[in-house]
């Protein structure tokens, strides 16, 4: 009725009758599918009405889908759009918007390793800083703006001021960076509740948090870096007292994702076969190590390898780890035609003069910087979709102090991310239980249960703070950087 453009009266009947009829058999099921979502979005569609319309899309994508899912949506509204503006003689910019939107869930899902889900649209609030000189306590001029998958936000301005001082900054990270020794829960509570109290002293950022966690579906909190002081803050410690908020961190709130440092950079060059491996790297520390540091190698083994077997999914390992040996496994992989699509690194992380490195070449005394991940990423692991750092300190940036001023100098987190792979990794030391957890539950999501990486990660996020190990903050070690 909709193309040919008669009847519109006997359509105009029908329409609150089939839409009834869809949502008695939603109601029945108890869970809706994609294609529930996907039927009542082309009805919305077919009444004009684009606020109904735009809730079914955020609905959509909340449930179970494939790439090739949007697309066939994709295709029903053009033909629902077309028809209509034939008809009509104007555009249908509000339906154009939507189908864009499906055309690019459906171009990214495609371009993902086949083991993976497709991550949800989200809901942004971006933050970026800079600092008031000579400022202390430090005072920070805000840019934000929050935007849903279907409206792009307005970049507002407002300022937070942080009431301690460098020292006392230095004192909070000390208490997460220290989790055998020195662990303080009550020093932890106190620097997320001034965390909190500056920005609830910013009313206007107050109100974009606010909006963020009241928007629907995946939500994500970006903080744009460039300001050191800003970027060595464990965010993922903010605690929330936001209604419809579960969780006390904004680590934990629904649905939340926590991203500091660069921003998102588009869908990755190339286009991964279907087929792919998934290398395990592991090294154990220098043997003339005062203190013993073993990595729990062979557990991470045994949970890996039963997950693979499980999930049809190939799996090297490369013991003893180092660039060469991971050099030579990735080719060997590619001549197979299964190049390498997924990385686990197991090791300890060490300093680099004033940055974080790994600690994989202990053969020769240097810890592997992020320079020189960055070049093997590049050149010899082209293919790769997810890195995976199980190594302490591996997403903290590094700091040189020089009069009280904190210096970023990139960590090796972000030099696998400016390579084109998401990556997860740990920005305060891990505890050797709370890695063998996060393994366990991110790779039987990932794998075993198809779940998207943001679900995965944020999975474990909750089970590490769920039951943490001796009461550690492992939940707040966890930092996903995706594409």
């Amino acid at each position: 009725m909709e193309f040919t453009g008669d009847r519109e009266e006997q359509k105009r009947q029908l329409l609150p009758v089939v839409k009834f009829a869809v949502q008695r058999a939603l109601a029945r099921s108890g869970k809706p599918s994609y294609w529930d979502m996907a039927t009542l979005l082309e009805l919305a569609a077919l009444e004009g009405n684009s606020r109904e319309a735009r809730a079914c899309v955020s609905k959509m994508f909340r449930t179970e889908w494939e790439s090739w899912n949007p697309e066939t949506t994709a295709d029903n509204l053009r033909k629902i759009k077309e028809a209509r503006q034939a008809r009509l003689g104007r555009r249908q910019r509000w339906l154009e918007e939507i189908i864009r939107h499906l055309d690019g869930a459906a171009h990214k899902a495609a371009n993902r390793w086949w083991v993976f889900a497709a991550s949800p649209p989200s809901a942004t609030l971006a933050i970026s800083f800079s600092k008031v000189k000579s400022s202390d306590p430090p005072r920070f001029r805000c840019r934000y703006r929050l935007g849903t998958p279907l409206k792009k936000g307005k970049e507002q301005g407002t300022r937070l001021e942080l009431k301690w001082t460098i020292d006392e900054l230095a004192e909070h990270h000390d208490a997460f960076r220290k989790p055998y020794q020195g662990y303080d829960p009550a020093r932890i509570k106190l620097y997320g509740a001034q965390l909190r109290q500056a920005i609830r002293d910013s009313k206007k950022l107050e109100r974009a948090f606010t909006g963020l966690l009241d928007s629907d579906g995946q939500r994500r909190l970006v903080i744009e870096g460039g300001e050191p002081h800003i970027d060595h803050m464990i965010w993922e410690a903010l605690p929330l007292r936001i209604r419809q908020v579960q969780g006390p961190f904004v680590a934990l709130a629904g649905n939340c994702i926590v991203r500091v440092g660069q921003t998102d950079r588009g869908p990755r060059p190339g286009t991964p076969s279907q087929d792919g491996t998934l290398l395990y790297a592991w090294s154990q520390p220098r043997k003339d190590d005062e203190v013993p540091r073993l990595v729990p190698h062979p557990r991470h083994r045994r949970i890996l390898k039963t997950i693979c077997d499980g999930s049809g999914v190939d799996m090297v390992t490369v013991p003893n780890a180092s660039l060469a040996r991971i050099r030579a496994a990735a080719r060997r992989a590619d001549e197979g035609g299964k190049p390498v699509r997924a990385l686990h690194l197991l090791c300890h992380g060490d300093e680099v003069g004033d940055a974080w490195g790994l600690e994989i070449n202990a053969k020769h005394r240097a810890a592997v910087d992020p320079t020189r991940l960055n070049a093997l990423l590049h050149n010899d692991l082209p293919h790769l979709v997810l890195l995976t750092l199980h190594a302490c300190n591996s997403a903290d940036p590094g700091t040189d102090t020089d009069d009280d001023q904190m210096k970023l100098l990139g960590s090796v987190a972000d030099a696998g991310y400016a390579a084109g792979a998401d990556v997860v990794a740990c920005q305060i030391p891990f505890t050797v239980d709370g890695s063998i957890i996060a393994v366990q539950e991110m790779y039987s999501q990932l794998l075993a249960r198809r779940r998207s990486l943001t679900h995965a990660v944020r999975a474990t996020v909750a089970r590490l703070y769920k039951d943490p190990p001796h009461g550690y903050h492992d939940w707040a070690a966890l930092v996903l950087m995706e594409h």
